[in-house]
């Protein structure tokens, strides 16, 4: 725990923006990988730092998911699936494909593992129509952002749409979604962000 405060502490200490201090403070403080709010701010975190080109920091967050066994809670467990599909994105994007493979291979077997109110069939079949009905524009927020009252609600919707649009580009099997279209949309979100301070490093 002690070596997590730290990386968190440095992470707050070596970055300019502000959003990137407040939430490695946070976590510094206080990390439970059983909290769903700790895990929403341990995503928005190695989030942020990807989107601004700290990739080594973004890899040592993502990391703190290792070893973890998925428990059915999916309150948590979107979090973390969402932290280490961005970790898959960044080793494929290393060249390390086997183990962004690996990774994108265990998210999917959580996704089938036996719960209490679902067996693993039952889970096969409700993950396969979660991906058949997913569809870009619902993926991409674009009608939120499109109708936001502020930019800065527009940035909002689109820094968590991100997050479910890495998540999506990284797996197999959504044939409503083009990756190439949506890995464009992801750098059009990502550069709209750096424009903004609370996103930015500048």
């Amino acid at each position: 725990m002690e070596d997590t405060a730290t990386l968190f502490t440095q992470i707050a200490a070596n970055s300019p923006n502000k959003k990137v201090g407040s939430l490695s403070r946070k976590l510094a403080k206080k990390i439970s990988f059983q909290s769903a709010a700790d895990m929403e701010a341990l995503s928005d975190l190695v989030l942020l730092l990807y989107i601004n080109g700290d990739i080594g920091s973004a890899k040592q967050g993502c990391s703190l998911t290792d070893g973890l066994v998925f428990n059915n809670n999916y309150n948590v467990w979107t979090f973390i699936h969402i932290v280490r599909a961005l970790q898959a994105r960044i080793l494929r994007e290393e060249g390390e494909l086997e183990q962004a493979e690996a990774i994108i291979a265990q998210i999917e077997a959580d996704h089938l593992t036996p719960g209490k109110l679902m067996d693993r069939d039952a889970k096969q079949e409700l993950r396969l129509r979660i991906k058949n009905r997913t569809a870009f524009e619902d993926l991409t927020a674009q009608d939120k952002i499109g109708q936001a009252s502020t930019s800065a609600i527009a940035a909002a919707y689109r820094f968590s749409a991100l997050k479910g649009m890495m998540e999506c580009r990284e797996m197999e099997g959504y044939p409503l979604i083009d990756k190439d279209k949506l890995e464009d949309e992801i750098k059009k979100y990502i550069a709209e962000l750096l424009k903004l301070p609370n996103y930015s490093y500048h």
